[in-house]
């Protein structure tokens, strides 16, 4: 499987990661001391976003896959409570940006990922364009 970079080349897309919660996930979320979180220590971007590398997709059903996001260090987990989203950003024409909440599936404590599953909306007779976020993501 072909690596998707965090930048635009070809058919890769960029995936941007931002916490969208108002509340302090200490309250539901705790990890061991010392342990790195890619929302807390991670690089972020000008927009104090987080870019992300797909590593793993995994076809689950016809309309459905599964995305595996590398994080910036083996050691670190995500850092989102359970049930926590982020926002999820793709380039589109003419500078503008996509963006769609995810919640992501992975366990909390998973060092290292972070994972997604998707249902992908194709296009249809009764929804011409389809979903454009998940037909984007799916092309990773």
């Amino acid at each position: 499987m072909v690596e998707s970079k965090l930048i635009i080349i070809a058919k890769h897309l960029p995936i941007k990661m931002v916490e969208t919660s108002q509340v302090d996930s200490s309250e539901f979320f705790v990890v061991p001391e010392g342990t790195r979180t890619a929302l807390s220590d991670a690089p972020k971007n000008e927009n104090n976003q987080i870019e992300l590398i797909l590593d793993q997709k995994i076809e689950i059903t016809h309309d459905t896959v599964h995305l595996s996001f590398k994080l910036h260090e083996a050691d670190m987990v995500a850092g989102l409570f359970v049930g926590g989203c982020v926002r999820v950003f793709v380039p589109e024409e003419g500078g503008k940006w996509l963006a769609r909440a995810y919640t992501p599936v992975s366990n909390l404590t998973k060092l290292g990922f972070v994972d997604f599953v998707i249902k992908v909306y194709r296009k249809s007779e009764e929804f011409p364009e389809g979903g454009k976020m998940s037909q984007r993501l799916d092309a990773l």
